[in-house]
C-alpha cells in the first residue's frame, strides 16, 4: 500500500524537459516568465497575491514510493521510500500552485530532518534561505487529464485545461536531492504578465 503509482494503473507521466528557448513553443509568455524563473516561487507568489493573503495548505504528507519519473531525477530505486509532501498555494482564496515535494529518507538527516515537519510553513523558504543548497536545472512539463500529478494538482478545481509545470533538484550540503514539483494552476493566469 506505499505506492500511489501502483494504485495509479492508467498514469501517464509528463514528458520533462530541460527549460529552454525550444520550450517556449506554444507556452504562454506569461507563464514562461515563472516557469523559468530561478529565484524562490514564494517569494514571487507572496508579492503578487494581495498582503498577507498567501498561504500553504497541506494536502498530504507521508511515506511512499516516488513517481517513477521522479525516481530517476533522484537517482534513487524506484522501490525507495521518501517522504512526499503535496501542498497548494493559496492567494485568498484561490489555489494558484500545487507543490509536490518528494525527499529520500536519506536526505532527512541533522537539520534537514525539519523538513517532514514544516506543516504549513512554506518548503521555499527554507530552501532559499540557506545558502549551502544549490538548485539544479528546471526541467518543464504540460500537463493533461491522462497524468496523475495533473489529477492531484486540480482536485479542488472544476476546470480541466492543460496546465504546466516545473520541477527541479535541490541539492543539500550531505549530498543528498530532493525534488520539487510546481504545478501552475488555472488561477495563475490572473498573475501572470507577458
Amino acid at each position: 500500500m506505499l505506492s500511489a503509482f501502483q494504485q495509479d494503473k492508467n498514469c501517464c507521466e509528463p514528458h520533462w524537459q530541460v527549460a529552454g528557448l525550444p520550450m517556449l513553443n506554444g507556452i504562454n509568455p506569461g507563464i514562461a516568465t515563472w516557469l523559468f524563473n530561478l529565484d524562490s516561487l514564494t517569494a514571487r507568489l507572496k508579492i503578487g497575491c494581495l498582503p498577507d493573503t498567501f498561504k500553504v495548505k497541506v494536502k498530504q504528507q507521508h511515506y511512499r514510493y516516488a513517481y517513477p519519473s521522479e525516481s530517476r531525477a533522484l537517482g534513487i530505486a524506484s522501490r525507495q521510500v521518501c517522504f512526499i509532501r503535496e501542498v497548494h498555494l493559496y492567494c485568498g482564496s484561490r489555489p494558484v500552485v500545487f507543490a509536490r515535494t518528494c525527499m529520500p529518507l536519506k536526505a532527512l538527516t541533522g537539520k534537514y530532518q525539519r523538513f517532514s515537519g514544516l506543516g504549513r510553513k512554506p518548503l521555499g523558504e527554507v530552501l532559499f534561505s540557506d545558502p549551502l543548497i544549490t538548485r539544479g536545472q528546471i526541467e518543464v512539463a504540460i500537463f493533461t487529464c491522462a497524468n496523475v500529478i495533473y489529477t492531484r494538482a486540480l482536485q479542488p478545481i472544476k476546470a480541466r485545461p492543460p496546465i504546466c509545470g516545473r520541477r527541479s533538484l535541490f541539492t543539500l550540503p550531505n549530498q543528498q536531492c530532493l525534488l520539487v514539483n510546481e504545478i501552475f494552476l488555472p488561477s495563475m493566469k490572473a498573475m501572470m504578465t507577458p
